[in-house]
């Protein structure tokens, strides 16, 4: 299942039922599971984390390192790593789930770095890393507690005719890149956060809530 770190918010994975304590991957606090909040039952087969975990209202971000989850068995405490990857018939899918969102992105190996369409619902957070490149069209999202979408890596992420409101709407980080073309962004206080190397282009966009960046990062509207 995949629950919410109490300190940093961020989404863990324990894959044993038996699980008793879980170490953040991003802020390396120990968790007690009972206690967590569940934002999903069951952990997809190729879940993976994001590479950064931006924490909201600008309280910075944090890198992946690796999720332990530590149960008693017979006295013994054992330690896992709750990543897992799958190449299946030549095709690479990578599954991204945060808060319970699930979205598909298939690399196929006749055409790399092709990546095939998906769909984000808006009804849970959404994160992408890596050298991702999808694209989420005319999704309305309400998720006033939460950061909506998390972009991280050298992810390359394409918004057109969304409309999404949350505690932060947009939180790009590393080298990740957005190109926002119509719709909303509202968020409190900021609507966009941007650190490192990360570049926002936000076209034709209504902004409700403050734009800022760290470092070398870049918003043009």
């Amino acid at each position: 299942m995949l629950v919410e770190c109490k300190n940093c918010g961020a989404p863990l994975s324990v894959q044993r039922d038996d699980a008793r304590y879980v170490e953040c991957g991003y802020c390396a606090k120990t968790n007690r599971v009972g206690k967590l909040k569940t934002l999903q039952a069951q952990t997809p087969v190729q879940w993976r984390p994001p590479e950064v975990w931006v924490r909201a209202g600008g309280a910075g971000s944090l890198e992946y390192t690796e999720t332990r989850v530590k149960a008693v068995s017979a006295g013994l405490m054992v330690a896992i790593i709750g990543t897992v990857f799958a190449a299946i018939a030549g095709v690479v899918a990578t599954l991204v789930v945060i808060g319970g969102a699930s979205v598909a992105i298939t690399e196929t190996a006749s055409h790399p770095g092709q990546l095939e369409a998906f769909t984000w619902d808006g009804t849970t957070p959404y994160a992408c890393g890596g050298h991702d490149r999808p694209t989420i069209s005319n999704v309305t999202a309400t998720l006033p507690d939460l950061v909506a979408i998390s972009v991280s890596g050298h992810c390359e992420l394409t918004i057109e005719g969304s409309s999404i409101s949350a505690r932060l709407p947009l939180a790009v980080s590393q080298h990740g890149r957005v190109v926002m073309r119509g719709g909303r962004l509202e968020g409190s206080p900021n609507a966009i956060e941007a650190r490192g190397h990360a570049s926002v282009e936000a076209t034709g966009v209504a902004l409700i809530g403050e734009v800022t960046t760290e470092r070398h990062a870049n918003v043009t509207r």
